[in-house]
């Protein structure tokens, strides 16, 4: 009784049905092979017309029922229509794949029913030893195809179904010319090397080995046509094992793969072959590269060795050279760099090649920085920039100057950029895009900070005006003001403001306008008594405050340190600088307006009240004894509020205020002394330390002695 039918979703799965069928060498009822017979003209019309149903319904199990007895003779009946329609379906099979109208999937499975009704042919009362022949070209045919398209299970069926036609034309090649024979040995070697593919790709080396144990008499005596072939699936089992770390076992199979290359003589081998021993020593090499032993590192030094004597890629050999001189840190640098050039003089510029050179560039700067630039020098100029390659162009320079602002002893890295922006932008005759730019001011900015911060002003002024080039030309204004600035400042770290002003001039007007660039102009003023009647004038107008955008307390800051330069330097006794002192007045009123504001930021007044005590102590002590009194009041009245007077501050006044009471102790002014200890400890009083501090300096006080 057949199977009840079922509704097919797919041709593919129509086809599957049907090969599920098929019995080996096609022994079949009458009814079963005229189905065959009809659904291959169906099959065929369909897909010439390229029409593919979407459903079909007809259900092979129900062409099981009523097998003839004597099948033999009716199966051979048929043996012209299976053989028609399966070389018809094959033929057809190529032409869909080459104009790519059916799927991957579905050419196998016509191939493999084409070559399914050829078998069913070949096992009638029809079938010839010439005609077996032809078919097992087409299954050897089919199951690579199937290898190549990921279909697994039907190249294992096809493959199977060849092995009885392998047996039977050895069997026969005894008995036939020696044409014949040649054919068919060299048929049965393809089918080996077929067949160590499948095992392959079942994950049966153990197969593998027992098929290729087979060939293993035969493989010096291989055609150069196999022998490729069966170099070709070596090489693809053993890069697999290397790529699963399986080293021991990809080295073995990998020199299997050499060996039978090596048997051919090479003018027999075709181009491909080349290039296929070539990837073979290559993977070789970075095998035994992953192999402990000092003995497998001497190994794959003879392989690239004995490569570099050979014709072949010479970039590979080169390739393989760098890998191994950077896996040895014992190696010599020198060598290593000089390859590298080498290389990059040479390479084809590629996306990959340009990510290898740029590898190995951060291999050698890890060992040696300096040995770098030479490398870097001849890929930006005479390659990339030639080859107009904006994007590589772009990285690689951008790595340069990383290279040279973070490497450590590094020497003549400003003069090498230097020379390299100029040259750069020559041959380009264009700035880099913004985002490069932006990223290499950046590394050139943390360098100019670290060169400032240890007061190293003309080393700074050198990475500034690298930051400044011209091949960093869209940096933006904004940017670009940032770094003159800082320019200006290395001037005045020289005392040289005609330098500063020169660099100002430079700017532009927006810069020039910009508030931080106003301040410091006015820092750089060469007369400090002009500056300070000026800064007397700007309050007034303002009524002691600041317009906006200025930040009054930074020039509060300046002007006092103007003062203090002018009272620590030659001319402080001069008419003119007892002048400038006296304008102590004007910071005490800006002191005093701010006390009568709402609101005032406790923090900021502090750090007012210390720089105006610290200016008038040494001139004008009533004014600093005055400013101690605001201070004591504000000290007691924040202790009630959420912002307390600054802990900090408030440990200098006291600090300050007592050691100006011992000064006056020893000049004898004792009066001075008691008032100035006095106001010392009221400020200790208000210190957050549960009067501990208050104590310290009480204690100092009463170990005075005093004149009765």
């Amino acid at each position: 009784m057949a199977p009840a039918s079922r509704r097919r979703p797919s041709l593919e799965n129509k086809l599957k049905d049907i090969l599920g069928t098929v019995n080996p060498l096609g022994y079949a009822g009458v009814e079963l092979m005229a189905y065959y017979v009809d659904f291959a003209a169906s099959l065929l019309s369909d897909l010439r017309t390229r029409n593919t149903p979407s459903a079909l319904t007809t259900d092979l199990c129900s062409y099981l029922d009523d097998i003839p007895a004597g099948r033999s003779a009716v199966v051979a009946s048929k043996f012209h229509d299976l053989d028609r329609h399966g070389t018809e379906l094959w033929n057809l099979s190529a032409q869909l794949r080459r104009d790519g109208s059916a799927t991957a999937e579905l050419i196998c499975l016509v191939r493999v029913f084409a070559y399914l009704l050829l078998d069913c042919a070949q096992g009638s009362a029809g079938g010839t030893l010439r005609n077996a022949l032809r078919v097992f070209k087409v299954a050897l045919r089919t199951t690579k195809h199937c290898l190549e398209h990921g279909q697994l299970n039907l190249a294992e069926r096809v493959v199977e179904k060849a092995a009885a036609y392998e047996e039977s034309l050895i069997r026969s090649s005894n008995e036939n010319s020696l044409g014949d024979k040649t054919v068919l040995v060299g048929l049965s070697r393809e089918y080996f090397i077929v067949r160590i593919a499948v095992a392959w790709r079942q994950n049966r080396l153990d197969i593998a080995e027992f098929m290729l144990s087979k060939l293993t008499p035969s493989v010096n005596v291989l055609d150069p046509a196999s022998a490729e072939s069966l170099g070709d699936i070596l090489f693809e089992i053993g890069k697999d094992q290397h790529a699963k770390k399986q080293y021991q076992e990809a080295v073995r199979w990998l020199e299997m793969a050499d060996d039978v290359l090596v048997a051919q003589s090479l003018e027999n081998l075709s181009g491909e072959a080349c290039d296929l021993k070539t990837s073979i020593m290559h993977t070789l090499v970075r095998t035994l590269m992953n192999l402990p032993g000092e003995d497998n590192n001497e190994r794959a030094w003879n392989i690239v060795t004995n490569m570099d004597n050979e014709p072949g890629d010479r970039l590979v050999v080169l390739l393989l050279k760098l890998d191994l001189l950077a896996a040895d840190e014992r190696s010599p640098l020198q060598n290593y760099s000089e390859i590298l050039e080498r290389v990059t003089r040479t390479v084809h510029l590629t996306e990959s090649n340009f990510k290898t050179i740029m590898h190995h560039v951060h291999k050698l700067k890890s060992r040696n920085a300096d040995m770098t630039f030479h490398v870097l020098e001849t890929l930006l100029l005479e390659r990339l920039a030639v080859a107009e390659k904006a994007e590589w162009v772009e990285k690689a320079l951008v790595t340069t100057i990383w290279i040279v602002t973070t490497s450590a002893g590094v020497t003549g890295g400003e003069q090498f950029l230097e020379k390299l922006f100029d040259s750069l932008h020559v041959k380009l005759d264009k700035p880099l895009g913004q985002p490069a730019t932006h990223a290499g001011q950046m590394l050139l900015w943390k360098t100019i900070e670290v060169s400032y911060s240890q007061e190293n002003y003309s080393n700074t002024e050198r990475w500034c005006l690298l930051a400044l080039h011209k091949i960093l030309g869209n940096a933006g204004d904004l940017n670009n003001g940032k770094i003159q600035r800082k320019l200006i400042l290395c001037a005045m770290g020289r005392q040289d403001p005609l330098k500063a002003r020169e660099i100002y001039a430079q700017m532009s007007e927006m810069n020039q306008h910009d508030h931080l660039t106003q301040y410091l102009l006015y820092k750089t003023s060469g007369n400090k008594v002009q500056a300070t009647a000026a800064m007397q004038a700007v309050l007034e107008k303002y009524q002691y405050g600041a317009p906006s955008g200025v930040y009054l307390p930074a020039l509060l800051r300046c002007t006092i340190r103007l003062l203090i330069h002018e009272m620590e330097g030659n001319e402080a006794q001069s008419t003119e600088n007892i002048v400038a002192i006296s304008k102590i007045t004007t910071l005490q009123q800006i002191i005093n307006v701010t006390w009568r504001l709402q609101g005032i930021d406790i923090a900021k007044l502090s750090r007012w009240i210390r720089c105006l005590v610290r200016l008038a102590i040494p001139s004008t002590p009533d004014i600093a004894e005055h400013l101690l009194d605001q201070a004591i009041t504000l000290a007691k009245d924040a202790t009630t509020k959420s912002t307390p007077y600054p802990p900090v501050e408030l440990e200098w006044l006291a600090t300050t205020t007592f050691n100006r009471a011992v000064d006056f102790y020893c000049a004898g002014e004792d009066a001075a002394c008691r008032r100035w200890a006095d106001r010392a400890l009221q400020l200790a009083t208000s210190y957050p330390d549960e009067g501990a501090f208050r104590k310290v300096l009480q204690e100092k006080y009463l170990a005075l002695t005093w004149e009765k």
